[in-house]
């Protein structure tokens, strides 16, 4: 289920906007009516999109999608006033946030909002993948450093180190890193 936090001063606005995103978007919309508001949200919840309709009654609102961007992992959708939205448009696309002009185009939302799902699903498999790797070489690091403790302690060869963790791990039903940690356990 997607967390969706809607940032939007005004109650109309927010009814419309709720609207076009239950339309497109099957989760909880969570509502701040300000900027404050949000970032209290922010670090308490984890959503998948942030959509700020700016400005808002405590700030612009491109300051906000710059701290959503940095401290979340959320897709984030800025709409803002067509004349300030090519002002802020380039910087905002560096930091990855999408921008929309004001008044909203049915079409282009709806776009926009499969487009950022899209980008955002992409985002967590490759964090995901990140995450996997991370702890493939920390389990590597584990085995070096245990190796090269059987090779300077135990006088073996680093194919002699390597064979005894394989075996350890073997017959012991455990992982060579969890044997390797073990090890180094044993050691300090």
């Amino acid at each position: 289920m997607e967390r969706i936090l809607l940032v939007c001063s005004g109650e109309q606005s927010r009814q419309a906007l709720a609207q076009l995103l239950s339309e497109h978007c099957h989760g909880q919309i969570h509502h701040a009516q300000a900027g404050a508001a949000a970032r209290r949200m922010m670090m308490d919840i984890d959503f998948d999109l942030i959509l700020i309709n700016a400005p808002l009654s405590d700030e612009p609102g491109d300051g906000l999608a710059r701290h959503a961007v940095r401290t979340t992992g959320a897709a984030v959708l800025l709409l803002l006033k067509a004349p300030l939205t090519e002002a802020l448009f380039a910087a905002m696309e560096d930091l990855g946030v999408a921008v929309l002009p004001k008044p909203i185009n049915r079409s282009t939302f709806s776009s926009s909002i499969h487009l950022l799902r899209a980008a955002h699903s992409r985002l967590l498999q490759a964090q995901s993948q990140a995450r996997k790797l991370q702890k493939q070489l920390e389990e590597l690091r584990l085995v070096s450093r245990a190796k090269c403790i059987l090779i300077e302690t135990g006088g073996l060869t680093e194919p002699e180190a390597h064979a005894f963790l394989e075996k350890q791990a073997m017959n012991r039903r455990m992982t060579k890193a969890d044997v390797a940690r073990e090890l180094l356990q044993s050691r300090d």
